[in-house]
């Protein structure tokens, strides 16, 4: 198995996540649709996500089984 965690704790990690996500729209709706239009374009943004990618990655092939 490559992942240790459950369906329920992923689940629960994923909807906290989605939650923790959406606090600041729901205070500040102007605020976050500003940030969120600039965001495609953020260089930062982009290689802060390629590096969890890249992370990811290489953790899930030093995990992964031989079969």
């Amino acid at each position: 198995m490559i992942y240790d965690l459950t369906l329920q704790t992923a689940g629960v990690v994923a909807g906290s996540l989605l939650v923790l996500l959406s606090v600041p729209g729901f205070f500040k709706p102007a605020l976050l649709q500003n940030w969120l239009k600039r965001f495609p374009r953020s260089g930062i943004a982009g290689i802060v996500l390629l590096s969890l990618a890249l992370v990811w990655s290489f953790w899930l092939l030093v995990t992964m089984g031989d079969g």
